[in-house]
């Protein structure tokens, strides 16, 4: 089952650093490494949740398959 994500995201998950080197710039910047973890985890976590669209994550669309809109409580 394949989810739809913002255009955002897919940027978001390019541009994110690995664990070890977030660890690294935090040291760098003198910051703790708990929050250095704790903000990584909250950039992974927006880049994967389908959580901050209008609606319920929606279905990818496939080919062959009539897509439905849910606009306003009214089916398109």
């Amino acid at each position: 089952m394949r989810y739809y994500y913002a255009p955002w995201q897919y940027e978001l998950r390019g541009s994110l650093p690995t664990p070890r080197q977030a660890v690294t710039a935090g040291r760098a910047i003198r910051a703790p490494d708990p929050v250095t973890l704790t903000v990584l985890a909250g950039g992974y976590f927006l880049a994967y949740a389908p959580l901050l669209q209008p609606a319920p994550p929606a279905k990818a669309p496939q080919k062959g398959t009539l897509p439905i809109y849910n606009v306003g409580g009214f089916v398109v």
